[in-house]
């Protein structure tokens, strides 16, 4: 929007109106306004409602000065414009003043957007996310802001509660010479924390990419902490919060569709022994028999279904921990555990890979109440047969893509591995 043009029949003239109240709003002026605007004037009756001195100076002040505490950039409001409605309002035209109304409605409403779900849509930079954060229409805030001439309170309150979100204000608010890069690093991690949810639960494993490594957290407290292997830059792992339903021991493993084109079929088409070599069986699809090697038709791969057998060279391991997703993603042991010592890990096709992974699993079976011991476990292994664990849904899980948060009381910063940072923060400076 640009600045207002006060000249002509627009210009403060001595006949504009002059009054502390509200003034009426024709239906036609807010047609085209966002649902939620739209809504807040229907439930107004159709009048203006920034005619307090204190609720207009309130939101102007938030905007140039609060707004930048939580990593947001006063250049992306129109300030301007909103300035100088606020300076010359007593002089304002009827139509100046329902355009005055309906801009700081606007901008209310969208610094609280952006205060608590962020400036960025998240699946514009990362096609596998699945965090559903959803937008709702909060006309209540604002309306309860401006009825008690609280609107610095009535922004606040969207301020995200998640504790990574508020360590990492904490952290920005006390930056004072540090390198642009730093900053820069706080604030695109502040932004992906608005995305996330209020709480994780009480008990919950958390994947940070960025950091390769899992932790299992019980009521606030770190339990334990693993390596883990996360996919690599062109098959990442998807961001998601989800919950555990189920371990199976010595799983078979059903070949994925990316896998499936880029790895086993050229493999297969130079040698067909590969299919014996790694234990995997062809299934047509739609008779469901298994399929000879020599009769197999590389042409019409995607008629079969490969799986893998149960065992130790299977490429899960010897227990996957399963999670409702649309990613078809799960956590696993792996039969390649020398992986774990390299520092650059990012080399799965985006499921997440654990180091001692039945350590993991013993602990959320004692969470769930599961009197399954690691002998018991280590016994089931033993009898080479799949079995599936069925869970309670106690234990929640949470994959991130976070390349600084607050550990131990310090910020920590980790590898950008899909080189997302710097795209990233220009996209939330950009007006």
């Amino acid at each position: 929007m640009g600045m207002f043009t006060f000249c002509n029949e627009h210009a403060p003239n001595t006949h504009a109106i002059k009054k502390m109240e509200s003034v009426e709003i024709t239906k036609d002026i807010i047609f085209n306004r966002s649902y939620t605007a739209s809504l807040f004037y229907e439930k107004h009756g159709y009048n203006t409602v920034w005619f307090d001195k204190k609720n207009r100076e309130e939101l102007i002040s938030f905007l140039l000065n609060d707004i930048q505490k939580e990593g947001l950039f006063t250049h992306n409001y129109n300030l301007q414009r909103l300035i100088y409605a606020h300076a010359y309002y007593e002089d304002l035209s009827y139509d100046q003043i329902v355009q005055t109304d309906l801009d700081f409605t606007h901008h209310f409403l969208l610094a609280a957007y952006h205060l608590e779900f962020g400036k960025i849509n998240p699946k514009r930079f990362y096609n596998d996310w699945e965090i559903e954060k959803t937008p709702y229409f909060d006309i209540d805030n604002l309306q309860n802001a401006i009825a008690t001439s609280e609107v610095k309170k009535g922004l606040q309150n969207k301020i995200p509660s998640n504790n990574i979100y508020k360590d990492l204000n904490k952290v920005f608010r006390s930056l004072t010479d540090e390198s642009d890069e730093y900053r820069k690093k706080v604030i695109v991690n502040m932004e992906r924390a608005r995305w996330l949810p209020d709480s994780f639960g009480d008990y919950y494993v958390w994947v940070n990419i960025p950091e390769e490594k899992l932790q299992l957290v019980e009521n606030g407290t770190v339990t334990a902490e693993h390596k883990v292997i996360t996919g690599k830059i062109d098959r990442k792992t998807p961001i998601l919060s989800s919950v555990f339903n189920n371990l199976i021991i010595n799983p078979t493993w059903t070949i994925p569709p990316t896998i499936l084109k880029n790895d086993v079929v050229p493999k297969a088409t130079a040698n067909r022994e590969y299919f014996v070599n790694n234990r995997i069986r062809i299934i047509n699809k739609s008779t469901g028999k298994v399929v000879n090697i020599e009769e197999w038709d590389p042409e019409n791969y995607n008629s079969y279904r490969y799986v893998q057998a149960s065992g130790p060279l299977n490429s899960l391991g010897l227990i996957k921990f399963n999670f409702p997703n649309d990613h078809m993603v799960y956590l696993h042991d792996t039969n390649n555990k020398s992986l774990f010592v390299r520092n650059d890990r990012a080399l799965s096709s985006g499921c997440v890979r654990v180091e001692k992974p039945f350590e993991l699993a013993e602990r959320i079976l004692q969470i769930e109440g599961n009197a399954l011991t690691r002998v018991d476990l280590d016994t089931l292994v033993a009898r080479q047969k799949m079995k599936t664990l069925p869970l309670k849904k106690i234990v929640n899980i949470h994959q991130t893509y976070l390349t600084a948060y607050v550990k131990n009381g310090q910020l920590q910063t980790f590898k950008d591995v899909y080189d997302l940072d710097d795209r990233f923060y220009k996209r939330l400076k950009k007006k």
